[in-house]
């Protein structure tokens, strides 16, 4: 339904507290399921002071109209 991308965010089991009443999940594990089941075109942002995470997954078709030089056609 998505023309660019979609983006969720995430608490990251990187973290020194731990709430029982929150679910935390592994960074590492969430990007693998984008880029095997989604896009191979993701982003994830663990830069920030909180202890969560943002993954963003691209079009590839999105990717490709930001890219139209020749050049990049075999990574399409």
């Amino acid at each position: 339904m998505s023309d660019i991308s979609i983006s969720f965010n995430f608490l990251t089991v990187y973290k020194t507290f731990t709430d029982p009443a929150l679910c935390y999940f592994d960074p590492l594990e969430m990007f693998d399921f984008c880029i095997k089941n989604l896009s191979r075109f993701v982003s994830i942002d663990h830069a920030y002071p909180l202890y969560e995470a943002t993954i963003t997954v691209f079009k590839k078709e999105y990717i490709k109209n930001m890219h139209p030089e020749i050049e990049f056609e075999k990574y399409f």
